[in-house]
């Protein structure tokens, strides 16, 4: 990207237009440190544990039992950085309902509203069995 830029003075033309991105890029802030808190219609259900310093964060396993999920669910992925003093909304994902599911078990990904930092999610969804 910033190779793209050589007459516009690279760095500093990024800083001018993405200032959060540039501060990244030249290590002035450290990326945030994210966990995300799992809710259903407004109770808090779970979530992950903090993934370090990353603008893509990922947990390889963070399951949170919701449940069968009625039409009028609410679910809700908020994500948050995760600091010492006290911790930042980053953005928060939703889903509304049972959600589509494609063959490999994903939430598909027009089932998401996103909203802040937090531009997309993705969810597999693992089947249980009832419990008698």
């Amino acid at each position: 990207m910033l190779g793209l830029m050589p007459s516009a003075g690279g760095l500093s033309a990024l800083t001018a237009v993405a200032p959060e991105v540039a501060s990244l890029m030249n290590g002035a802030y450290a990326a945030p440190d994210v966990r995300v808190a799992v809710s259903l219609n407004g109770r808090v259900l779970g979530g992950t544990g903090v993934a370090q310093d990353t603008v893509a964060p990922t947990w390889v396993s963070a399951p949170v039992d919701v449940g069968a999920l009625p039409p009028e669910a609410f679910l809700e992925f908020r994500a948050i950085d995760a600091d010492v003093m006290f911790d930042d909304d980053i953005g928060v994902c939703t889903i509304t309902g049972a959600p589509s599911i494609d063959a490999e078990g994903y939430v598909v990904a027009d089932a998401y509203r996103c909203l802040g930092q937090l531009w997309g999610l993705v969810v597999r969804v693992v089947e249980q069995p009832l419990v008698p």
